[in-house]
């Protein structure tokens, strides 16, 4: 158990939400607990159904991302959408916490119980305040946005107008986002303490390591598990990859796919060569120029894009590129920190294409056969190996289309921030390509998943 991402994970789930507006994403949070307990979650059944749904909140703490853009993109009258999607998520996160949190304490003390940390006594408070913590940070970022349901167009007149509970929502915003960050707090504190206290506890660690050594070094199958589980993390970032735009606006920020990747790559670095590595740094250099490049566009949008100027943006900003001066410059510094974004993307997908031929020639093909060699005869040996060669030679071919999409994917949205510009149609040419991109992309990471799962003859993840 990792302790340092437990505590890090902590930090970035204590603060209130504001309305769908998450300050530290929970995400994240999430994201570094799953990561702290993988290795133990492998190894005991309380730890796995914890590990289990604190990914399912990782996914759902990622989904919620796009629905921030509700914001700008509908009108005040139709703000009820607020309404339906806080009370969506705040209901999935809380029963997800509950059990998540459940299933971990139990693991907690299942390995403590032996130590000065163990017994109800000694967890007990935490594990409540875990819970309430758990309900009370969605219930009070839900309850302000209720108002919603009042109507402000009808009911008492007063001097200022139409007594509403709407007007409130600001000061209810406020006031429930303070008492979340005081239990928040007070739960961090707690959590903090206790999580250390039971790191110091040399019974309780040592029972942690007995039983991941006892199941590392009986099941052989682990790393295709663990091959397995990153590959369901790509298919994740190659969904965010879909980046949808709607008046200069990307719907889904390249920084998300940006960050799924570069957790792909620094949990991978470790298991091979020098292209781990080098996927990890093009990771990091996509995830922040893209991040840089996303919030130039956004500012660059903000200022320029006049509504009711031309039929569309491109043709509203080429008004203003012909009839203001800096408006061009402003938009070649986009497009500039966009084009070393996609260098980036490129050197990442290379990585990609040679740590998927590694696990291609190394960790996929038929299972190994229940015969010891002796057994076998050679007509059986011939038509594994030309089975086992099949399996491999589908997957290269699948690799191939899916680099070099990838590689005209980075291409176009490199050329993208002035093209749209210049030659409207590109924006649907850019779209297009950018979905192939994505299908081949999920299609290829399910297919080589589930060529490591036969391999290693495990249930698929």
């Amino acid at each position: 158990m990792k302790f340092g991402f437990l505590l890090a994970g902590l930090f970035f789930l204590f603060n209130p939400n504001l309305n769908l507006v998450d300050l530290l994403p929970d995400a994240i949070g999430y994201g570094l607990i799953f990561y702290g307990i993988l290795r133990i979650s492998r190894a005991d059944a309380r730890f796995d159904a914890a590990g289990r749904y604190f990914k399912w909140l990782f996914i759902l703490e990622l989904c919620k991302l796009p629905s921030l853009y509700v914001y700008a993109l509908i009108s005040e009258n139709e703000q009820i959408w607020i309404l339906i999607l806080s009370l969506l998520f705040g209901i999935l996160e809380a029963v997800f916490g509950l059990m998540a949190w459940k299933s971990f304490f139990e693991g907690i003390n299942y390995f403590a119980q032996e130590s000065e940390t163990g017994g109800r006594e000694k967890w007990g408070t935490v594990r409540i305040l875990t819970f309430v913590f758990t309900l009370v940070k969605p219930l009070f970022c839900i309850l302000p946005d209720l108002t919603l349901l009042d109507d402000d167009r009808y009911g008492t007149v007063i001097d200022s107008g139409v007594l509403s509970l709407q007007t409130y929502r600001g000061a209810f915003t406020i006031i429930a986002a303070l008492l979340v960050l005081a239990v928040g707090l007070v739960w961090l504190t707690m959590t903090f303490s206790y999580l250390r206290r039971v790191k110091r506890e040399q019974a309780f660690v040592a029972r942690l390591e007995a039983c991941c050594e006892k199941y590392y070094r009986e099941k052989k199958e682990v790393f295709y598990s663990f091959l397995a589980s990153m590959l369901s993390l790509l298919a994740a970032a190659a969904l965010f990859c879909l980046e949808l735009k709607a008046e200069g606006y990307s719907l889904l920020p390249p920084m998300v796919n940006g960050a799924l990747f570069f957790l792909f790559f620094f949990l991978v670095r470790k298991h091979f060569d020098k292209w781990g590595k080098i996927g990890l740094a093009a990771s990091g250099g996509w995830l922040v120029f893209s991040t840089v490049g996303w919030v130039l566009a956004f500012r660059f949008t903000d200022k320029y894009y006049l509504e009711g100027v031309g039929d569309g943006f491109s043709e509203n900003i080429a008004f203003q590129i012909e009839n203001h001066f800096g408006v061009l410059e402003d938009l070649e510094i986009v497009a500039l920190f966009v084009l070393l974004a996609n260098i980036a993307f490129v050197l990442m997908l290379v990585a990609l294409k040679r740590l998927f031929s590694q696990i291609i020639e190394s960790y996929t093909g038929l299972p190994e056969s229940s015969l010891s060699e002796r057994d076998q005869t050679e007509a059986m040996r011939m038509h594994d190996e030309a089975a086992d060669r099949a399996v491999k030679a589908g997957l290269h071919r699948s690799l191939k289309p899916f680099f070099a999409v990838g590689i005209l994917s980075a291409l176009s949205s490199a050329a993208f921030p002035l093209l749209q510009i210049f030659v409207p149609v590109f924006f649907t040419i850019d779209l297009l390509i950018r979905i192939l991109f994505v299908v081949l992309f999920f299609l290829f990471a399910g297919k080589l998943k589930e060529a490591v799962t036969v391999k290693g003859g495990i249930e698929k993840i």
